[in-house]
């Protein structure tokens, strides 16, 4: 089902899955925002909205669904990205800067 015809659903009929799918996806572009967390407390993160091809997203919602089924059954879209993004960022530090964190430099336009 298309998002819209999704989105034409009253929302006790929707899954919160698509709900949220929906929220972090724009069909009409093929550029798709992504919420991941960046800084903040357990009970209170901040989050960053970043702008991810909408192939990319598509693979990473395909990649939930597999995992869902193949042990990792409680899994988010929002986990996934904040675990990959994770270990790339190590691998970079580890590749560029011995392995510590880069220099703070403040926020990218």
């Amino acid at each position: 089902m298309s998002a819209s015809r999704r989105q034409a659903l009253p929302p006790d009929l929707r899954r919160p899955s698509d709900v949220a799918l929906d929220h972090l996806t724009d069909p009409g572009n093929t550029v798709t925002p992504v919420n991941t967390v960046t800084r903040g407390t357990k009970s209170r993160p901040s989050t960053e909205h970043v702008r991810l091809p909408r192939a990319v997203v598509d693979e990473y919602r395909d990649a939930v669904w597999f995992l869902g089924d193949h042990g990792r059954s409680r899994l988010t879209l929002v986990e996934l990205l904040a675990e990959v993004a994770t270990e790339g960022l190590q691998r970079l530090k580890d590749a560029h800067n011995g392995g510590e964190d880069f220099p703070r430099r403040g926020a990218l336009r």
